[in-house]
């Protein structure tokens, strides 16, 4: 099974869950991952994933722990984001994942393939609390990356398909999911 993996480098809670993810893979031998990073400059890399395609993408302008909507469209260059969407070939793929990757998720909804979202963000899609959320920032994160199947992580169960983040433990060197729920009518479907 070939995957396309797309991760999001503002930040390093999405290079982490990756580097998570990559080690999970490892035990199926039957699995070959492409990795695709975006929103962040190339030499800074992806964690211990060192074999990556490496896109411009979208990176959020962040001061005092907010989005800066105004800086991140500024930032934006729109035509290299565009061009990257283009030439981006899904078919060599059996499954793509974005973990709020936005090269992937437009590339995938533009050549109408679907796409398994993975991340924090996608935990928004449901009815959980949303400190300082407004329309404009529900906005972007509905359009961003969407995906066709949003997985949600968060720290707490909360409802319907979000799963506790992957942990490291120290102790065993392994990453380990600490819980998931999947309500039985999406559960059937996969």
């Amino acid at each position: 099974m070939k995957i396309l993996y797309g991760v999001q480098g503002t930040g390093n809670g999405h290079i982490s869950r990756a580097c998570a993810m990559a080690e999970a893979f490892q035990h199926y031998k039957d699995i070959e991952i492409t990795w695709l990073l975006s929103g962040r400059d190339k030499q800074r890399g992806c964690g211990d994933i060192t074999d990556f395609i490496w896109r411009e993408g979208i990176t959020f302008v962040v001061k005092e722990g907010k989005i800066n909507v105004l800086d991140t469209l500024l930032n934006f260059n729109f035509s290299t984001f565009r061009q990257d969407v283009n030439e981006l070939d899904l078919k060599p793929f059996d499954v793509i994942i974005s973990d709020f990757e936005p090269v992937i998720s437009h590339a995938a909804r533009k050549q109408d393939v679907p796409v398994i979202g993975i991340g924090h963000q996608y935990a928004f899609d449901y009815d959980i609390p949303t400190k300082g959320a407004n329309i404009i920032t529900k906005s972007i994160m509905q359009r961003f990356a969407p995906v066709t199947l949003g997985v949600g992580l968060n720290r707490c169960m909360m409802d319907l398909v979000i799963i506790l983040a992957a942990i490291r433990s120290g102790h065993f060197g392994s990453w380990l999911a600490l819980a998931s729920f999947w309500p039985p009518h999406i559960a059937a479907d996969y």
